[in-house]
């Protein structure tokens, strides 16, 4: 019998030796360079889409861009 440690260890090489993901790059994912499918891109897009309201920006659009700039400790010099 396997120890638990020993078997988590391996978990993620044996994963990737299922033939499921002989098609996937791993050495591209490693690097961020394997395209993200269309799938998953055009299913986020949807789900921003729809709920677009509830994204509010954190900072006010009309707060100065200069001021974000600034310490704070250089307000009161």
């Amino acid at each position: 019998l396997m120890k638990t440690q020993d078997l988590e260890a391996k978990v993620p090489i044996l994963s990737k030796c299922h033939p499921w993901f002989d098609v996937v790059d791993w050495e591209r994912v490693a690097d961020c360079s394997f395209p993200v499918p269309h799938e998953i891109t055009s299913r986020i897009t949807q789900h921003l889409e729809s709920h677009s309201e509830d994204c509010t920006p954190v900072v006010s659009l009309a707060q100065d861009v200069e001021d974000l700039n600034i310490p704070e400790w250089l307000d009161d010099w």
